[in-house]
Order: C-alpha cells, then structure tokens, then sequence
C-alpha cells in the first residue's frame, strides 16, 4: 500500500524535462555568446575595411584633383567607380607612380609648309646687333673698293655700315635654311628716296640671303654684299588682315605697302585698342595712321574699310606708288561718279601717312555733293582753294 501510495504521485508528475536542465542550459548560453561575438568580429572587420577603402578613395580622389579641377567640385564618390578602382590597382602595382598620366591636350596643327615657304621662331624684340655679325669684314672691304663710286664716301666697312642698323630677329625653324638666323637690315638710300630701304636676310656660313619677297629692292652696293633669293617666303610674318574695330561697325584692313619701320622710328605712338590677346592697335598721330607690330617687330599701316572706297580696276595707273580709288558715291544732280581719288597727302616724292586729314573745317566750309550706298551724305569743300589748315588767330576749333 505504501509503495502505491508512493508511486502514485510519482507517475503523476513524471521525470523533469532534458532542456531545463541547469547543464543543458549553461550549453546554450555559451552557444549563443560564442555567435554573438563572432557576429561582432565579423561587423568591425567588414566596419575597418570599409573605412580603409573609403579613405584610399579619397586619397586617390585629392591626387588627381591636383590637375584636374578645384577640390569643391569634384565629388569623392567618384573613386568608387570601376575605372578609378581599376586606376587604384594599376597605383598599387607601380609603387613609383604617383597618379597616371593624363593625355596631352591637342593642340592645333600647323599647316604644312609648300617647297619655297619658312617658319620662323622669333625674337621677343628685335635685337640690335654689329653689322660684323651679318657681313664679313673682308666682303665688306672687297665691295667698298670694287664700287666706283662708294656710297657715303665710305673707304672703310665701319664708315660705311654707320648709315645702316642691323637686328636679329629671330632662327629659322622649319623649311630652307632651317637652323639659320634671320636678321633685317635697314639703311637710308644714298639716292633720292621717300623712305628707308628695308631687307629680310638669313645668315649662313658662306652668305647672306636677301629675301626679296619680303625687302626693298637691292641695289648699289648692297648687290655685291647679298645672295639675292626669290622663292622663300615667310609664313607667320604677317598679322591678321582685318581688324573689328570695337563697338562699332567698322573694320580696319592692312594696308598694300610696308612702311619699312619698326617701333624705334616712330615718335608718340598712341594706343587705341586690343585686338588680338595683348596686342595693340595703335594711332600715329605724325603720320595719321593705324599701326600694328607684324611678328618680326616691323609695322604695318591699317585703314578703315568704308563701303564706298574700293580699289580701282587693274588697268587704273597707281599714282606715285597710291593706286587711287574709285568713290562709290551719286552726286547731286543724279550722276554717278566715274572719277578716282586719292586720300593720303601726295608730295613731290610721292604719297606719305595714310589720310590727309583737314585740321580745321567748320559746317559753313562744306556743301553736299551727294549720297553714298548708305544713304549717308558726301560732302565737299564749299571753297576748292580751302586747305582745311586752323585759320590764323584761331586757337582750337572744332571739325564740324
């Protein structure tokens, strides 16, 4: 009966569960912390390599901003791109390589020389130089004695060569003659002359080579003194033909003839405008002329392009060197104008400056004459005999 009674509560509360154990317990306790900790190891190292990563991006980001653009405007992100991380792995490769290289940018290319044509690398100034570095002492001294009549009375080449200046300008880089220096030489004519002779010669080791496409005409003794060449021509010697004049509508076109001066021969240039990076347009007051420096340092005289100046056919006569011009202009009456003029200052020598330009004209010294393609006035002089030179006992007057 005891062992019933004892057994009966017995086998009505039966053996304890297995997972409440206290052993089984601490089991899973130690499982649990053991994947813990390993997720915790796993987050910091994946946590490291991405700080790792991100700062090599931006790295490699701020070296390149270094000749790329401004740090502000570049975005760090863009490390992160397959071709930087490509880039990335090319750096680590070549410890010695800092950034890759980026490509030069192209420039535009020089056209090709044709047979006869130079390019020229100038001087930043014309250089003024001894004529002993162009002429040889001993040709010079042969010309002066072979001359029956040496220029300035000259017995000698330094008494001689007094009258002349000499500059180098600048070396031969390309064509004919490449590797030679060019100098110019400018005298004053021992004959009736306008103006300076002017020659463009290189300098080789046997002669001096007078470009006459770009000189005066040789001639006295200076013929026994150069190499004469006919086929070489300069092609970055001249500046742009035309000229905007700014704010406005007009344009200033070079001129035909070379005044044969360069900066030292004019005295109060003014300067007007830019028009080409920091190159001048410039006034001679003396001369009334527009001035531009050619590459060489040598000028070159500019003129406004009015519509109703146009040169004259080919068969027009030029007159002392000025070929007229054929004025675009209905008079009056109805009648169109057939007759050619000349607006530069003609002497006995021949046409000088680039307008002649009345100092003084008041309203009542002119008339109308007619109407230019522009609908705008010609005017003539009232009085043909009036020279438009400021009247005696007048101070300043005003043009108009």
């Amino acid at each position: 009966m005891n062992d019933i009674q004892n057994n009966g509560p017995m086998s009505q509360q039966g053996p304890e569960p297995d997972d409440i154990s206290p052993g089984k317990n601490g089991s899973t306790i130690k499982i649990v912390l053991i994947v813990v900790a390993a997720l915790l190891v796993v987050s910091n190292i994946a946590t490291a390599y991405y700080f790792f990563v991100q700062k090599k991006s931006q790295d490699t980001g701020n070296v390149e901003l270094s000749y790329d653009e401004p740090p502000s405007q570049t975005d760090p992100r863009q490390s992160d791109r397959p071709e930087n991380r490509d880039a990335e792995a090319e750096d680590e490769a070549s410890p010695d390589s800092e950034t890759p290289e980026e490509e030069p940018e192209q420039q535009p290319q020089e056209r090709d020389l044709t047979a006869g044509e130079v390019r020229v690398a100038w001087t930043d100034w014309p250089e003024v130089v001894e004529y002993s570095e162009v002429y040889d002492y001993q040709d010079a001294q042969q010309a002066i004695d072979a001359a029956e009549y040496p220029p300035y009375g000259a017995t000698y080449p330094g008494a001689l060569f007094v009258n002349y200046a000499f500059y180098r300008i600048g070396v031969i880089e390309e064509g004919p003659f490449q590797g030679n220096s060019l100098y110019i030489i400018t005298k004053w004519p021992d004959r009736p002359a306008f103006g300076k002779d002017l020659y463009r010669v290189i300098k080789t080791q046997t002669d001096v080579i007078v470009l006459e496409n770009h000189s005066s005409t040789v001639w006295g003794i200076d013929e026994a003194l150069l190499t004469k060449n006919s086929n070489v021509t300069i092609v970055n010697l001249e500046p742009t033909k035309t000229i905007d004049v700014p704010n406005s509508q007009r344009l200033l076109v070079r001129g035909e003839d070379e005044p044969n001066l360069l900066y030292l021969d004019y005295s109060g240039l003014q300067k007007k405008f830019i028009y080409s990076g920091d190159e001048y347009v410039y006034y001679d007051p003396t001369g009334e002329c527009f001035i531009v420096f050619a590459n060489d340092g040598t000028t070159r005289k500019y003129y406004y392009d009015t519509e109703f100046l146009g040169k004259a056919g080919e068969e027009g006569d030029p007159f002392f060197g000025v070929t007229p011009i054929l004025i675009d202009v209905t008079f009056s009456d109805g009648t169109k104008n057939t007759n050619e003029y000349i607006f530069r200052y003609v002497g006995g020598c021949g046409a000088s400056g680039c307008y002649n330009i009345a100092e003084y004209i008041h309203k009542d010294d002119v008339k109308r004459a007619g109407i230019l393609p522009s609908k705008e006035a010609l005017y003539e002089l009232s009085d043909p005999a009036f020279d438009g030179q400021v009247p005696e006992g007048e101070a300043d007057a005003p043009l108009l």
